[in-house]
């Protein structure tokens, strides 16, 4: 709870998706979204809703290697009940729906490295991470998801204007 009073948020919405309550918070600057959703009230879920944060730029994003993460990327974070076991899954589909939107960027060529990680060229360009948890029973996902739209995060890393056509 420290932690979410110590961050500005900016805007707050809720959506309806395939029947379940989506509540999306989108913060200016923050350590990383995969922190909030770890410190959110797990009393708040349940089979019907889920908690998503973005934020314009993360101090400490995580993944492989870290993750620096500068405004004008995308880094998300959903919070949401799981079937248990489906963790991996969850994050492959993730990194595919990744692939789908730079295709319907017009950017081609993707692939899927361990499944994660999105290569463009060679070079990342975003991917997915899943942690996994018990909850009273019941199985939650933290799904982290960051897409360089545009900025490099790392030397190996590329971004959606570097390569778009």
């Amino acid at each position: 709870l420290a932690l979410l009073k110590q961050q500005t948020f900016f805007s707050v919405g809720v959506v309806n998706v395939a029947g379940k309550r989506c509540t999306i918070v989108v913060f200016d600057k923050i350590t990383s979204t995969m922190d909030i959703s770890a410190h959110w009230s797990t009393s708040l879920l349940n089979d019907h809703d889920s908690y998503w944060f973005s934020a314009v730029q993360q101090t400490q994003g995580q993944g492989s290697e870290g993750w620096p993460s500068p405004p004008g990327n995308v880094y998300l974070t959903g919070f949401t009940r799981l079937a248990e076991g489906n963790e991996k899954t969850l994050s492959s589909l993730c990194s595919r729906a990744g692939c789908t939107l730079l295709t319907n960027q017009g950017i081609e060529g993707q692939q899927l490295l361990d499944g994660f990680s999105i290569i463009v060229e060679g070079k990342v360009i975003g991917g997915s991470l899943v942690v996994a948890k018990e909850l009273a029973g019941k199985f939650a996902a933290q799904l982290g998801i960051g897409i360089n739209v545009l900025a490099k995060t790392i030397s190996t890393s590329t971004f959606m204007n570097e390569v778009r056509p």
